[in-house]
């Protein structure tokens, strides 16, 4: 009698403390009704009941099983029951303080002497695991996405190079039509409607590169509440009365590091969005800008996101909304529900890229026919450094000095030849960097400057600045790119480069920086 005691003892024990579960024992009597001969003490941390109270009133715990899951664990049961196989199920619970729990049911039946059959179990809560293999769907969802999304860039970069090729001789060739043209007025404006619209061009190609995060950004610390404030007056001017504008600012705000000249486009393109979301309806436009910390006491909104101080911008609106597989593709290039003629596809890509490259995180949440709110996170900055201010120069006045041009696209060196030789420069083009080497190698002294591609066939632009440094080690550079998303700061001091252009040149642009580098060299 005392070993059976010092047995139920032991056994009641371990089954009382269960961290996360509890043993029950249910039996089935021969009128099919439901009776608790042994519930452990772990049903109150469970189920937040007394195993008193179920033992009156088993229904209590099927009433606690959300009604959705309620078939499944009735079919369970009677596949068992009929079986006399393992009773598994997976159900959720309401307790009674309101909070809902995952709960894994196992048991087996067993048929005792007198026909009724008993239930040996255990029920595990299981809530963390499956918040756990949650978070881990939404994680893979935002790599799977990410991947996607760099795959898109990448693909999308390489178009821009070659177009910024195109535009750049576009642009130049009209540039030098033009001045060539002033007696006649209407070639001239011809050209200048050719100018524009390849400027705008150039526009697109710079929103693809933005999106592909392959245009380095112009980064400085910047105060984005009178940025905010400029998008709004654009917007108040063109958007419909029907359409109210609220906005709320914290009162003090950390800097970010940004490119203010992209973060007005995110700002306009997100709210233009939002305007179109309520044409033709009432609705209410609200921005808000305010601080946030998160870290250990507040968890971070994004996986991507670092512990720290964020400044939050959040857009949202009361229009149409999105469904669920929109919202899936809506940072996609060229991806747009607007009917032809009213969208490129590119902003919300544009959006996206622009914030990825500030190393910050875009969210979205919509619901169809409630609205939707896009929210912004930055990172913070302590402290607003001084900007240099660069003050404009005249086109220059060359002396003869003889600058080496290079690029694999022979139209665009043909052109810089033209150009620079009508300001005074004796300019030499080559399309092949190797040809280039070789030329400077047998003659260092014979040119004053270098401008060359980044993307050039067998030696890039950077590896033939890299030789050139060998014998010319203080001779000015000017590296032009279509995109310079591999090109780091250090790279560029390391070789000395004295400028970085950005593709589609134009006379002006090409004209002022070969007399800034020469200027540079030159003893005042």
């Amino acid at each position: 009698e005392t070993a059976l005691r010092e047995s139920e003892t032991r056994l009641r024990a371990l089954s009382d403390n269960l961290p996360n579960g509890m043993v029950y024992q249910v039996i089935r009597e021969t009128d099919g009704a439901m009776r608790f001969l042994y519930v452990s003490a772990g049903i109150e941390r469970l189920h937040g009941i007394r195993a008193e109270d179920v033992a009156l009133d088993p229904s209590l715990l099927y009433r606690q099983i959300l009604e959705e899951d309620r078939p499944g664990v009735f079919d369970a049961e009677q596949r068992s029951f009929l079986t006399m196989g393992i009773f598994n199920v997976v159900v959720r619970i309401r307790r009674p303080d309101g909070l809902v729990r995952w709960m894994h049911l196992c048991s087996a039946p067993r048929r005792i002497a007198d026909g009724r059959v008993v239930w040996d179990g255990i029920a595990t809560d299981i809530t963390d695991r499956k918040q756990s293999e949650k978070q881990k769907e939404e994680m893979e969802a935002q790599l799977r996405q990410t991947q996607k999304l760099e795959a898109l860039g990448t693909l999308a970069g390489g178009i821009a190079h070659d177009f910024n090729n195109i535009l750049g001789a576009i642009i130049m060739l009209a540039e030098l039509a033009k001045i060539d043209s002033t007696d006649n007025p209407e070639l001239l404006d011809a050209l200048q409607q050719i100018l524009d619209s390849s400027r705008r061009a150039a526009s697109l190609v710079r929103q693809i590169l933005a999106f592909s995060r392959q245009q380095p950004p112009e980064r400085r610390s910047t105060q984005l509440a009178p940025v905010l404030d400029e998008v709004m007056k654009l917007l108040r001017s063109t958007l419909p009365a029907t359409v109210e504008i609220q906005t709320e600012l914290d009162e003090h705000l950390p800097d970010v590091l940004v490119d203010p000249t992209q973060l007005h486009q995110v700002i306009m393109n997100l709210c233009a969005n939002s305007a179109h979301a309520m044409r033709g309806t009432h609705g209410r436009l609200s921005v808000s800008l305010r601080s946030a910390h998160f870290g250990p006491l507040f968890p971070l909104p994004h996986s991507d996101l670092k512990p720290g101080d964020y400044l939050v911008l959040r857009i949202s609106d009361t229009g149409h909304g999105m469904d669920g597989a929109t919202l899936k593709r809506i940072f996609e290039p060229f991806f747009t529900t607007k009917p032809p003629g009213e969208g490129t596809g590119l902003g919300l890509a544009v959006v996206h890229g622009i914030i990825q490259e500030h190393e910050g995180v875009v969210t979205v949440e919509s619901i169809r026919g409630a609205g939707t709110t896009f929210t912004i996170y930055l990172p913070a900055v302590e402290h607003n450094p001084p900007t240099e201010v660069v003050e404009p120069l005249a086109l220059p006045s060359g002396r003869g000095e003889c600058i080496m041009f290079v690029d694999d696209e022979p139209t665009l060196g043909n052109l810089a030849v033209r150009s620079m030789g009508r300001l005074g420069f004796q300019p030499v083009s080559f399309t092949s960097s190797e040809e280039a080497w070789l030329a400077i190698k047998a003659d260092p002294q014979a040119y004053s400057m270098v401008v060359t591609d980044l993307t050039m066939p067998v030696m890039t632009g950077v590896d033939l600045i890299r030789k050139i440094r060998t014998i010319l080690p203080s001779i000015p550079v000017i590296l032009t790119t279509g995109f310079a998303g591999s090109l780091s700061q250090d790279t560029i001091r390391e070789l000395g480069i004295f400028e970085v252009l950005q593709k589609p040149l134009d006379y002006n642009a090409l004209g002022l920086a070969v007399s800034r580098a020469l200027r540079s060299v030159q003893p005042r």
